[in-house]
């Protein structure tokens, strides 16, 4: 466990994760090739709830993915601070649990501003391969702006080798990590469903 929040620690995947598509944990049966796609959870957080009431649920319908990537539990400007750590807290312990059944976990990144870097990326491992979603969070000004400071804080305290990128990879945004780590760009499930692939 990780700070006084008490943040559950996924361990590193170095390596160990080629993948080549990602697929949500709830459209299993559109993947084509299991052993090169992770399973993501960048859905609605309705859907999010039953997948921390009971993860293990799941297990059987992951064998064979290459990976799992920890659910992305939103964190809104908004919320109470408790609540914005919950959300930390939650992604990272079903990641954990799906680690200990033996998947290779790709932990989620998640902030909304910079009061948050110090707790949002507690228990996220080095020098691995780790995700960001930016879909949604790209469209105002400031919500680009704290994207990009969110990012460079990932890269200075986590120092991910690899960033899978789920959803637009604006060049403004990410320019300033570009030079830093790996770049995986994933076309979000919404841009392909409208032909933006």
């Amino acid at each position: 466990m990780c700070g006084p929040e008490q943040i559950p620690l996924i361990a590193s995947n170095q390596g160990a994760v080629q993948i080549t598509d990602l697929v949500a944990f709830d459209r299993l049966k559109t993947a084509t090739a299991r052993s090169t796609a992770a399973v993501h959870f960048y859905v609605d957080d309705k859907k999010l709830e039953r997948v921390a009431r009971d993860p293990s649920l799941l297990v059987a319908k992951f064998q064979g993915f290459g990976a799992v990537i920890s659910p992305d539990f939103s964190v809104y400007r908004s919320s109470p601070r408790h609540e914005r750590i919950l959300g930390v807290r939650l992604s990272r312990a079903v990641g954990a649990y799906f680690q200990s059944r033996g998947f290779p976990v790709v932990p989620t990144a998640r902030w909304a501003t910079a009061d948050h870097f110090d707790f949002c990326f507690l228990g996220l491992p080095t020098d691995a391969t780790l995700a960001v979603s930016p879909h949604g969070c790209c469209q105002r000004r400031d919500d680009r702006q704290h994207l990009r400071e969110g990012l460079i804080e990932l890269v200075r305290q986590a120092r991910p080798r690899r960033l899978f990128v789920h959803g637009p990879l604006q060049e403004s945004v990410f320019h300033p990590i570009m030079n830093k780590v790996e770049l995986v760009h994933f076309t979000s499930d919404i841009a392909r469903a409208h032909g933006r692939g």
